[in-house]
């Protein structure tokens, strides 16, 4: 008998899941680089005895709307895909973004930026006050 209750339960349960997931899936967005930050994670002695990746800003324009995210790698020398993002600074890439990230979707680069609100690092006001 109990058989019977826990597999439509289940199934339910599947269901609202798969709507929950596919709810936070957006559509991709051609976007503007239009402002980068980089500052190194660690100073003099302070570091490992390797190299260490920066932390990176970054601001995106798609239409009037500005989105800013944050990268925080690791500190392991192979953490290195926001340097190949800051190269592209002022180029149009494709984004996906949610309430919590975005989603970077250009070839050979493809990372997750936790989203921001208002960060002093950028220069343009519309960036550091989205």
């Amino acid at each position: 008998m109990t058989a019977r209750r826990v597999v439509p339960g289940l199934l339910a349960s599947l269901i609202l899941a798969c709507g929950i997931m596919s709810a936070d899936d957006s559509q991709p967005i051609t976007a503007i680089l239009v402002e980068v930050h980089s500052m190194a994670k660690c100073v003099g002695l302070d570091c490992p005895p390797w190299p260490v990746p920066d932390d990176n800003d970054f601001c995106f324009q798609a239409g009037e709307n500005f989105y800013t995210g944050i990268d925080r790698p690791s500190p392991v020398p192979w953490a290195r895909k926001g340097e190949k993002l800051l190269a592209l600074e002022g180029q149009a890439v494709e984004i996906v973004v949610t309430d919590k990230a975005i989603k970077i979707m250009v070839p050979r680069i493809h990372m997750r930026l936790k989203r921001v609100h208002k960060d002093a690092a950028f220069q343009l006001e519309s960036c550091a006050h989205n």
